[in-house]
């Protein structure tokens, strides 16, 4: 395999990793603002509902 060949295969390698990587730091924030909604509706939800406890 020649020098051009092995930087064409790792520039190739080093866009899936990127690609991943983004999908994974979207995921990551997804699931954390998802987190705060619901723990933010939960709090709300005992406010409101306090005279059930």
């Amino acid at each position: 395999m020649t020098k051009l060949e092995r930087n064409i295969n790792l520039n190739f390698y080093n866009k899936i990793a990127e690609l991943l990587k983004n999908a994974q730091n979207k995921v990551v924030h997804t699931v954390n603002k998802t987190m705060v909604y619901t723990y933010f509706e939960i709090g709300r939800t005992i406010v409101e509902d306090k005279s059930i406890l």
